[in-house]
């Protein structure tokens, strides 16, 4: 996670492809393994015991439960990291990370929305702290907004109501001289 924590949008692409990698290397060794489990039980199958050897070889049974322990803990194990995967590749078909990523460029845009509307503002040569030019910024940021993420806002079924509010908080930041939040999991750089 620390990744994802250093200078923003390109620490969390690294991340990605990290996650990406260990996707690739779990599913990988899971099949190595299966592999090898399967190459061990067959090459026990077909190697004759000592016993049988001196036998001659008539009659040859294998014992394999001196390697049953082994290879039940190893299947064990193969199948709980293969659940751990398919728990996690389930979680994020669900949209449970989706919505994280989805929340923080939507934060994003909130920040430019008003940016671009106080922009407007100042170009026009109005007065920010006027009451008018307030709605005027409001109604500009909203129309940023429905025009650059749409499917942000319907992802959080925000309304015209829900994305004023978002946005008067927003401003109130802005024109207060606080310092605006950051995306969540992003830092600023230095």
């Amino acid at each position: 996670m620390m990744v994802s924590a250093i200078c923003g949008g390109a620490g969390l692409c690294l991340w990605r492809r990290v996650e990406d990698g260990l996707d690739r290397w779990v599913s990988g060794a899971a099949g190595l393994i299966g592999l090898a489990l399967i190459g061990l039980v067959i090459g026990l199958a077909l190697h004759p015991s000592p016993a049988a050897a001196a036998d001659g070889g008539a009659g040859t049974t294998v014992d394999l439960s001196p390697v049953l322990d082994a290879v039940i803990a190893a299947a064990v194990g193969v199948l709980t990291a293969l659940a751990a995967w398919l728990a996690r590749r389930v979680a994020r078909w669900l949209g449970q990370s989706e919505d994280s990523e989805v929340r923080a460029y939507l934060e994003t845009a909130l920040v430019s929305a008003i940016d671009y509307a106080q922009d407007l503002a100042l170009d026009a040569g109005r007065d920010l702290q006027a009451v008018e030019t307030r709605s005027a910024v409001l109604a500009d940021a909203a129309a940023y907004l429905a025009q650059h993420v749409p499917d942000a806002l319907a992802r959080f079924k925000l309304d015209a109501a829900g994305t004023e509010r978002l946005l008067r908080s927003r401003l109130a930041l802005a024109t207060a001289g606080r310092p605006r939040p950051h995306p969540i999991g992003v830092t600023p750089c230095a």
